[in-house]
């Protein structure tokens, strides 16, 4: 691929799985490298459910910070929350609908590099507080 920034990017061969959460696994690790990511989704469900499914697939992660996050989410949403599961992974998901408190914590968790993958619903581009990483769109 041509890059305008600096050199130019070979592809590896990538041995995709079949699995969509599997293969998404794998773009990441490859082009991530280790780095923060943003994953947009066309849906909010879709946004959600992918995060979801993604962390079930990651080693838990011990922050104080992420501890906090999810006592707040016990104390004013519910324990059931998805979002809560995500949080442990070092992953979450941001759109519109959370409550403002979590999102902004979600942020701060993020611009910390606490949060190492970030699922958007893709009609949050506009409003998006998140540094430009890493970005993939996923449908």
């Amino acid at each position: 691929m041509i890059s305008d920034y600096g050199k130019d990017i070979l592809f590896p061969k990538l041995n995709f799985s079949g699995n969509i959460i599997t293969d998404l696994g794998i773009i990441l690790n490859t082009f991530s490298n280790g780095r923060q990511s943003i994953v947009y989704c066309n849906t909010i469900e879709k946004t959600i459910l992918t995060a979801f499914e993604f962390a079930k697939t990651l080693e838990e992660v011990r922050d104080e910070n992420i501890d906090k996050l999810i006592d707040i989410i016990n104390e004013k949403v519910h324990e059931q929350y998805y979002l809560r599961y995500c949080l442990k992974k070092g992953i979450a998901y941001h759109f519109g609908g959370i409550p403002e408190e979590i999102k902004i914590k979600v942020e701060e968790l993020y611009k910390l590099g606490v949060i190492k993958t970030i699922f958007l619903y893709f009609n949050s581009i506009r409003g998006s507080k998140f540094a430009r990483k890493k970005h993939f769109y996923f449908k």
